[in-house]
């Protein structure tokens, strides 16, 4: 089993490519000799600030959707600079990067969420699911029958379905009525098997 991250902002569509690289939503830079955008494959990005006559540091800051702090490193030197962050330390979320210098700000929001797959089905389980909107997505390389089951905490199955000759499908399931609790949430086909935790808190 492989992981890697994905997506940028809210998904509108399923689509091929959201299994390949994240996408992106950009304030309107006002800070032109500075730039942020992805890196690579996964949880990169790349921050490039050009040579500036500033005697004041930049601050290059990671917020959550509260508006918190999670990161923040001060850049002192007036030369070229260029760094890659890997952000696998940050929990699956909506986050926003901000470059700030001289008062003018340039940010990229991104969303970070897990995507699971082998060769022949990818299953990704979207970032702000909730328990009325547990949204699953999966591509099918096969076309072939894929099964969703949700089992409770001692291993009992609460809900099975098949769906039928799956391709590419996004599901946005409603486990609301199930009892309060953890639950493990399985999508499986006869080439793989992924799971998440889901847990019903009333």
């Amino acid at each position: 089993m492989k992981t890697s991250i994905i997506r940028f902002a809210a998904m509108a569509a399923f689509s091929a490519a959201s299994f390949v690289n994240p996408s992106y939503a950009d304030d309107k830079p006002t800070l032109t000799s500075a730039s942020i955008e992805p890196y690579g494959q996964g949880k990169k990005m790349q921050v490039i600030l050009r040579a500036s006559d500033s005697k004041r540091p930049a601050s290059i800051r990671i917020r959550n959707t509260k508006g918190e702090i999670v990161y923040q490193e001060y850049v002192r030197k007036t030369r070229s600079f260029r760094k890659v962050y890997d952000l696998n330390q940050l929990e699956n979320g909506v986050y926003t990067m901000e470059i700030v210098r001289d008062g003018n700000h340039t940010r990229k929001t991104f969303a970070l969420e897990n995507t699971l797959y082998n060769d022949a089905l990818r299953v990704i389980f979207l970032a702000g699911s909730s328990q009325e909107h547990f949204r699953i997505g999966m591509e099918n390389v096969t076309g072939s029958d894929v099964s969703l089951t949700v089992k409770d905490a001692d291993g009992k199955t609460v809900h099975q379905e098949t769906l039928a000759n799956v391709h590419k499908k996004l599901l946005d399931k409603n486990f609301a009525t199930l009892p309060v609790g953890e639950y493990t949430v399985n999508v499986q086909n006869a080439t793989g098997n992924f799971s998440k935790k889901l847990i019903i808190n009333k």
